[in-house]
């Protein structure tokens, strides 16, 4: 039985996971979505091998090691949660009535979960949608710690965004969010970034909403310039200032962004993270 947690960050924090694991849950559970935080479950409360975290059906989970993953996701699978109010809440129930009028089935959306996480859900009965296009891509968390030191390599001229003044030059760079709900969110949320010559923006960026370096893009016939490598370094900064930590995902066949990253002496953890919807069979 998967029960409601009291206390997640000092759960978090028992795992003795590194920071840049535990930083987009650690936000995921503290930042206040609509006047409501998400719901925080665990597997043991006196021993927790697990935390998850829920906004609706949107999940968000890590584990003190994987071998705690069969039992979590089979409890999910058959739906033996108890939380207040209970499972399944009001949020999750509006997700699922916004999902059928797409046609999709009832289901969770497991973001930036460990590849082996999702594997146990496979295994206790979920499935993947038909058209899942992302059954073999997998990211890595990359990250650097420590103090601001990169102002050397901003070379061009590096500013943030105004608002949602970058919404539409992020919209071209990115093939998820073909409105600009999700790029909207993030702006509104959290800083954006650009670099400019001659008044011309030639390479932007923005911040996920985990809180996380993303979408960071130049127009082909900018490329090759150093532009992105500016305002990465420009980026990086501002997080190192803020955070002390300066975090990104990297999909596995990105090489250039890991080439880049490595460029700026980043580390990787080695686990394989996946962003998949799992649903309930018929």
């Amino acid at each position: 039985m998967l029960v409601q947690a009291e206390n997640p960050v000092e759960i978090l924090e028992s795992f003795g996971l590194p920071a840049a694991t535990t930083f987009t849950l650690r936000h995921f559970i503290k930042k206040e979505r609509d006047g409501a935080r998400a719901i925080a479950i665990t597997d043991n409360p006196q021993r927790p091998g697990a935390l998850l975290a829920h906004d609706g059906s949107h999940f968000m989970m890590l584990a003190r090691d994987e071998s705690v993953w069969p039992a979590v996701m089979n409890d999910l699978f058959h739906e033996r949660i108890e939380q207040d109010p209970p499972w399944p809440d009001e949020q999750c129930l509006h997700h699922w009535e916004e999902g059928k009028k797409e046609g999709h089935k009832r289901g969770l959306f497991l973001d930036q979960t460990p590849l082996c996480a999702w594997q146990a859900a496979i295994d206790a009965g979920f499935a993947s949608p038909p058209d899942d296009d992302y059954s073999e891509m997998t990211a890595n968390v990359w990250y650097a710690e420590g103090k601001p030191r990169f102002s050397h390599l901003v070379k061009h001229p590096c500013r943030l965004g105004k608002g949602l003044e970058l919404l539409e030059n992020i919209k071209k760079g990115v093939d998820y969010d073909e409105e600009g709900n999700y790029i909207r969110m993030c702006l509104e949320a959290w800083p954006s970034f650009t670099c400019e010559v001659d008044g011309e923006k030639v390479c932007w960026s923005c911040t996920h909403l985990s809180g996380t370096m993303g979408m960071i893009y130049t127009p082909p016939e900018h490329r090759r310039k150093g532009y992105a490598k500016s305002l990465a370094a420009f980026q990086i900064d501002y997080m190192l200032r803020r955070d002390g930590l300066a975090i990104c995902h990297v999909i596995n066949s990105n090489y250039a962004s890991q080439q880049m990253l490595l460029g700026f002496g980043f580390e990787m953890i080695d686990e394989p993270l996946v962003w998949r919807p799992v649903l309930w069979p018929d």
